[in-house]
This record gives C-alpha cells, sequence and structure tokens, in this order.
C-alpha cells in the first residue's frame, strides 16, 4: 500500500528532521548543560533543575507545538491530530510533575539534611511522584509521540528521502537511542525498555509490511522513518553495553563521585 505525499518533499523532511532533533537531542543538551554545574545553587534550585524549569520546558513546548503544524500541513486525519495534541498535553503534565517533585527532593535530601526530619509517608510520596508516576507519564507520552509522528510520515508525508537526511536521521536515533538507556537506567525502569521497543517496533514493522515496499527504500521514507530505526535497536544495545560495563543497572548518579557542594553563580 502506498500513501500519497501531501507535501514538497525538500521542505517538509527538513522541517521535520529539525523539529525531531530539537525535541530528543536538543532536550538531551539541556540536561547535560545543567548536570555539568548541577552542585551549583541558585536560590533553592539547583542548577540543573533550574535549567529544566527554564529552558527544557520551553524546548519541548516549541518543538511539539511546531511539530504538531506539520500534522496540518500534511491534512492528516483529525484522529491523528487530536491523538498528538493530547499527548503532547501528557507529556508536557508528566514533565512539570517531575521537575517539581524532583526540586523537592534534591532539596531535601542533597541540599539540606532533612531525612531524617522528613516524614517516611511524606518522602515517599515526593519519591512515588519524581521517580515513579512522572517518569511513567513521561516515557509513555513521549513514544506514543513518535507513534503518530511515525503515521503520519508514512500515511501522509511519504516520499522518497536523500541518504544525507537519511544517515542524519539515523545517527541521531542512535544517539539518543544510547542516551535514553542512561536516561531508563537512571529512572530504574529498564523493563519499559523491551515493552516500547516492542511496540513502537512493532508498528514501524508493520507499517514496513502494509507498504509493500523493501526494506531499504521503506528505510527512506522519513527522518522520523530513519529515526526510530536507528532509535529502537541503540537503547537495547545501550543498555547492554550498561550492564556489561558497570555489571549491572545501577544508577548512572550513584556511580559519581561528585557530591553536592553548595554554592552560587
Amino acid at each position: 500500500m502506498q500513501y500519497e505525499n501531501r507535501m514538497p518533499s525538500m521542505n517538509w523532511q527538513k522541517t521535520m528532521l529539525q523539529l525531531l532533533m530539537l525535541f530528543t537531542l536538543g532536550g538531551t543538551v539541556v540536561t547535560l548543560v545543567g548536570e555539568a554545574f548541577k552542585t551549583y545553587l541558585i536560590w533553592y534550585l539547583r542548577f540543573a533543575d533550574l535549567v529544566d524549569l527554564l529552558i527544557m520546558a520551553p524546548v519541548y513546548l516549541v518543538s511539539l507545538v511546531l511539530l504538531h503544524e506539520q500534522f496540518l500541513k500534511g491534512d492528516a486525519s483529525g484522529r491523528l491530530r487530536l491523538a498528538f495534541l493530547l499527548l503532547t498535553g501528557v507529556f508536557l503534565y508528566g514533565h512539570a510533575m517531575h521537575v517539581t517533585a524532583n526540586a523537592i527532593d534534591t532539596f531535601s535530601t542533597e541540599i539540606r539534611d532533612y531525612g531524617s526530619v522528613l516524614p517516611s509517608d511524606t518522602y515517599a510520596l515526593i519519591y512515588f511522584l519524581d521517580e515513579t508516576l512522572s517518569h511513567l507519564i513521561i516515557f509513555f507520552s513521549r513514544y506514543s509521540l513518535f507513534a503518530c509522528l511515525l503515521l503520519l510520515e508514512i500515511r501522509y508525508l511519504s516520499s522518497a528521502t536523500s541518504s544525507g537526511t537519511q544517515k542524519l536521521a539515523i545517527g541521531a536515533g542512535v544517539l539518543f537511542g544510547l542516551w535514553e538507556a542512561m536516561v531508563f537506567t537512571e529512572g530504574q525502569k529498564v523493563l519499559l525498555v523491551p515493552l516500547l521497543v516492542a511496540a513502537l517496533g512493532g508498528l514501524w514493522v508493520w507499517l514496513w509490511r502494509q507498504s509493500g515496499s523493501a526494506f531499504g527504500s521503506f528505510l527512506k521514507t522519513g527522518p522520523v522513518t530513519s529515526f526510530v530505526a536507528g532509535l529502537l535497536p541503540s537503547m537495547l544495545v545501550g543498555l547492554g553495553l550498561y550492564a556489561l560495563i558497570v555489571g549491572g543497572f545501577t544508577e548512572p548518579s550513584e556511580l559519581s563521585l561528585l557530591e553536592l557542594q553548595p554554592g552560587f553563580l
């Protein structure tokens, strides 16, 4: 089954790849910058938490709003557009929950040593919001957003992409997949990876079989198709390498020799 291309090839592919990289690798770079200076405090916030609040959220919001514009330009179905909008709201809600709970957690246990006076049930609630509920919301909504983008690209925008764009998209997917392996390990949600890989990978394979195209031709459908093809295997490889090197799935932050030293910018 072949799908009709509704947009000029050069325009939508370049835009889609740029926005996809902003949503994924852009957020990764912001996180790394924040973590590099996380020992600095600004008022009651670590620098990393402040970056999450002031920079990461706008990066996500702008990239997702502009990605939704591609659904309008591609004349995607109303159901697919609505699904992407709802998932965008859910993702941003999960991110807001994580930023808030994480800032409270780190202030109470790292910036101040309130562990001995903080009620156990109160800390359990903070930890649940920070490390469990917010992560589940973020992970499931993020990969559902990828699924929506994959459906948009293949059903409404598909056209043969250039070799350079394809390689860049695959490379971006591989880098983000390796980063995601670290993120899932830090969040102690490694068991979710096979589930998400199976779900998104299953959709990718199903759309490929529906297209009737050869594997190499389908891989050139567009940047999202190539990105996902690089993302999913690299997540599994990243987890395997991490377990091999570390000897398990100990949180990366637990391996750091740096201790939080309060300071001011």
